[in-house]
C-alpha cells in the first residue's frame, strides 16, 4: 500500500483549513435580518390614553439622546384578504393557539407547550397579555 506524498498531504490540510476559514468568513458576512416583516398597523391613540408616550424620553435612560433609528421599509396592504389574515393573527394571539389550518406551520412540541400555557393565560388580564 502506498501512502500519499508529503506535499499532497500538506496541501490537503491547507485546503481544509482554508475552506473552514472561508466558510466562517462567508457566515460572518451573511445578513440575517428578515427580508419582509409583517406587522399589524398601529391603532390611533385616543386623546385620554394613559401611560407614557413611546416618543417621550425616559428619565432613567442611560443615553439622553438616543441614536435615531433608521426607518424600516414599509409596504401598506389593504383589502378583504389582508383583513381576514390579520383577524386570524389576532385570534391566534388571543387564544395562544394557531387558527384552524395553520397547525402545520408549528412544531408539535410548541403546539403542546402552548396548550399547557393556556390554562395560566386564561387567568391573565388583557394588559398582562400585552394587548
Amino acid at each position: 500500500m502506498t501512502y500519499p506524498s508529503p506535499a499532497v498531504e500538506v496541501s490537503r490540510r491547507l485546503f481544509l483549513i482554508l475552506g473552514i476559514a472561508v466558510a466562517a468568513w462567508l457566515g460572518w458576512l451573511t445578513d440575517l435580518r428578515p427580508y419582509v416583516s409583517v406587522s399589524r398597523p398601529e391603532r390611533p391613540a385616543t386623546a385620554n390614553a394613559s401611560g407614557p408616550s413611546a416618543s417621550a424620553p425616559q428619565p432613567d435612560a442611560l443615553v439622553r439622546q438616543p441614536r435615531a433609528q433608521e426607518p424600516k421599509p414599509m409596504l401598506t396592504v389593504s383589502g378583504p384578504a389582508w383583513d381576514t389574515f390579520f383577524s386570524h393573527v389576532d385570534q391566534s394571539f388571543v387564544a395562544n393557539l394557531p387558527v384552524a389550518g395553520w397547525e402545520h406551520r408549528i412544531r408539535s412540541a410548541d403546539l403542546k407547550d402552548a396548550r399547557k400555557k393556556n390554562a395560566s393565560r386564561g387567568a391573565m388580564t388583557e394588559q398582562q397579555r400585552g394587548g
